[in-house]
């Protein structure tokens, strides 16, 4: 028999939100269930109209909790989670997800696209339906598994619209950390409710806050080397925050040493190395970085930005270097993952005219111009190239 898919949701007052998210998916999984948290709008009934199995949950301010509930009540093999401000970019991924299944336990991922940035990041979206796939917190929950369970790339894509107002991100935001003040006081050592404490106060622009939180996490490299990585990742970016570029460049140079196949421990270095001028340290750590897999799914991660911006920013080290063919090719390699950029093209017409290529030079000027007449960087490359010729 083949196997099924179902849709799993938890949602209070989404009577709004329903008809953009459950509305256009529920016809494509053997089940739908959504697990109501109390609410008061028409929530139950859109869901059930939509073809939604609705059950009743009394929230207990834990949305782990919520989602195991919602693993209990499925009968199906595999499950998918979506929240009620998510929707499926492309339906037709569906039947790609279905070819996708595996007869034994498996991680499926796909990326999440934040409406409004465009900024798109890795999670864990599809699980089999098994006492060992829970989810673990009271917020920020994750999906915990077996370790050798193999992970699955998906051709997923889910618009995220929850956080497009400012004020009510905020008020998450204040409320997300509540609870996880909650979980340190009844465990100080949970290495990962501090580091997401941390990520709650660096949202609400407290980095003093966000250091100290870090480094009390910092032992948990220890216990699980991926939260580690992303601790003293974070760590770096905070310190920047607070005016300590050098002290932040030094932990990433360290951390590179400490993790020499870590991909994001040399992309980060090598962009810190880039903003503090030094162009040489900048390019070999980027072009490293680039020879790792940048691509591979790691949660809240953006695949594509981040091979974007290892390439552009190693395509203008090398230039500052006056590596100009070299910078070339890593510009053309950033354009091919974002063929509008514009700060791209125009850097790349600079570098043709330091070769007198005028053809390459006056293509990528003519393509800004096009779509954007008033440059005033484009007109003033574009004036100079006349003079020069």
């Amino acid at each position: 028999m083949p196997l099924t898919l179902g849709l799993i949701m938890i949602a209070r007052n989404e009577a709004l939100n329903l008809p953009r998210s459950l509305g256009p998916a529920a016809a494509y999984f053997d089940q739908t269930l959504l697990l109501d948290t109390g609410s008061t709008d028409q929530t139950r009934e859109t869901a059930a109209q939509m073809g939604a199995r609705v059950h009743s949950f009394t929230w207990q301010d834990d949305f782990a909790a919520a989602r195991n509930r919602c693993i209990d009540l499925a009968e199906t093999d595999w499950l998918l989670w979506l929240d009620a401000d998510n929707a499926i970019a492309d339906l037709a991924a569906l039947s790609a997800l279905r070819r996708l299944l595996p007869e034994k336990p498996a991680i499926i991922w796909g990326l999440e696209r934040v409406t409004g940035s465009g900024e798109m990041l890795w999670q864990k979206r599809v699980f089999p339906r098994s006492p060992q796939a829970r989810f673990q917190g009271l917020v920020h929950e994750q999906l915990i598994h077996p370790a050798d369970w193999p992970n699955l790339v998906s051709e997923l894509v889910i618009d995220h619209w929850g956080y497009e107002d400012p004020a009510n991100l905020r008020r998450k935001g204040i409320y997300y950390l509540e609870l996880l003040q909650k979980t340190l006081q009844n465990d100080p050592n949970d290495h990962y409710a501090r580091f997401q404490a941390a990520r709650c106060h660096f949202n609400l622009r407290e980095f003093e806050q966000a250091r100290q939180q870090l480094e009390l996490a910092a032992q948990a490299d220890a216990e699980n080397a991926e939260l580690g990585l992303r601790i003293e990742l974070m760590r770096a970016t905070v310190l920047e925050r607070l005016g300590q570029a050098d002290q932040a460049l030094r932990q990433l140079l360290q951390l590179t040493q400490k993790r020499p196949d870590s991909a994001l421990a040399f992309f980060s270095a090598g962009k810190l190395a880039y903003a503090s001028g030094d162009y040489a340290l900048a390019a070999s750590m980027l072009e490293r970085s680039l020879t790792l897999d940048l691509g591979a799914p790691v949660i809240d991660l953006n695949p594509r930005q981040t091979r974007f911006t290892a390439n552009y920013l190693l395509g203008l080290a090398c230039g500052r270097l006056g590596q100009t063919s070299r910078g070339i090719n890593c510009l053309e390699a950033a354009l091919r993952l974002e063929p509008k950029h514009r700060g791209v093209r125009l850097d790349l017409a600079e570098m043709a005219m330091r070769q007198d290529n005028r053809q390459s030079a006056l293509f990528h000027l003519d393509n800004v111009l096009l779509d954007h007449p008033q440059d005033a960087r484009a007109r003033r490359l574009a004036r100079k190239w006349k003079e020069h010729a």
